[in-house]
């Protein structure tokens, strides 16, 4: 009969196999594991992250203090370099950017595509301009013209000639060449750094995505003018629900991937909140659609402002006034007698908002009557 040690030692010794044969397992495993990541570290692909930089009629391209690749200029112009938005909204009743920005596009978008432009009508400008001042400085020496009568050439301001009469090129970083160009381009400095708004060669605006595989159409190119806006201009448009859009003279929304979601309308749409579009006349009066292009009020309103709480406030100076919901449904109206303009005040920290004419008070969409030395002290509590 075997001790009680003698079984305990053969346990012990099984054991320590055990164990053994696991730290070899994981000894085993672990060089595996580090043989693999060093194969997949080997077929890596080092990313590249492209700082262009314009001088010498050239366009570098670095990674980090690295020079990658250069893109040399194909025109002697005035300017070879970014290019710029071109924001027509200033032309039109759109209020959301009415400013004319022209803000400078340096991003390299998806790290692959740089817009560019080149004064090429600029420097075919020069030259004629240069020609033409020749030919009359000739005259002149034989008395043909008069020394007044010669237009000098003089040196195009860069401000002026590189963003309103260029084509802007798209240059494919991995390609390094130009694969599309576009008379404008604009995004606002707003919007998704991979969307734009762009026109073509004949005229008309479209949207466009620069994606891994290429520039997608995400609206086709048919309109006269494509805008965007949001209710509160203080707040940037990334919750924007689609784009204003003017074709053949008419007005209406399209969603943003272009499908039409109001009723045309003749008068140029200044802006909408959901199911509600704001739109001014030749004579800068304003009146109020729904979506299916149905007027919501009577006669015209001088001053219409988007309040960003869901509420359009509109008036004519001392005389009458609306407060219409986001839904385009009349909230109250009246006329203004000691109060020459309505006012509206609305308070994040409770979520309420606050409109008063003529002493009469509503509170988030329900009109309640005060006399006016409460509604001042209510007021000023807040």
């Amino acid at each position: 009969m075997k001790s009680k040690k003698d079984k305990v030692s053969k346990i012990m010794a099984l054991i320590i196999i055990v164990l053994g044969f696991i730290a070899s397992f994981g000894i085993a495993a672990t060089g595996t594991y580090l043989k693999i990541k060093e194969f997949i570290d080997s077929q890596k692909v080092e990313e590249i992250i492209i700082h262009p930089f314009f001088d010498e009629g050239k366009l570098w391209l670095y990674d980090g203090e690295d020079l990658r690749m250069e893109y040399e200029c194909k025109f002697d112009g005035i300017y070879c370099g970014h290019a710029y938005e071109f924001v027509d909204d200033s032309s039109y009743k759109l209020s959301y950017f009415n400013d004319g920005v022209t803000n400078e596009i340096t991003a390299v978008i998806n790290n692959r595509y740089i817009l560019v432009v080149e004064t090429k009508n600029a420097a075919k400008k020069q030259e004629e301009l240069a020609k033409a001042e020749e030919a009359k400085a000739n005259q002149a020496e034989q008395g043909v013209v008069g020394e007044e009568d010669i237009e000098y050439y003089e040196e195009p301001v860069m401000e002026e000639e590189h963003y309103y009469d260029e084509e802007v090129e798209v240059l494919d970083v991995d390609e390094l060449k130009i694969v599309a160009k576009y008379a404008a381009v604009k995004n606002y400095s707003m919007l998704p750094e991979n969307l734009y708004i762009a026109k073509n060669s004949q005229g008309k605006w479209g949207v466009i995505e620069f994606t891994e595989s290429g520039i997608k159409d995400v609206v086709a190119a048919q309109y006269d003018f494509i805008g965007i806006f949001t209710p509160d201009s203080t707040v940037a448009p990334v919750d924007y629900t689609g784009y204003v859009v003017l074709s053949n003279g008419q007005w209406f929304i399209i969603d943003k991937t272009g499908k039409q979601i109001s009723t045309p309308i003749r008068e140029a749409i200044k802006g909408y909140e959901d199911s509600t579009i704001v739109a001014s006349t030749e004579d800068n009066l304003y009146n109020i659609y729904n979506a299916s292009g149905k007027k919501l009020n009577e006669g015209t309103f001088e001053t219409l402002e988007f309040t960003g709480q869901g509420y359009i406030v509109a008036y004519n100076q001392g005389f009458n006034y609306a407060l219409y919901d986001n839904a385009g449904k009349e909230v109250i109206s009246g006329t203004l007698g000691f109060q020459a303009n309505p006012e509206y005040q609305y308070f994040p920290e409770t979520d309420e908002f606050i409109f008063k004419a003529n002493g009469l008070e509503v509170f988030n969409g329900k009109a309640v009557k005060k006399q006016a030395t409460e509604v001042n002290q209510e007021v000023q509590t807040q």
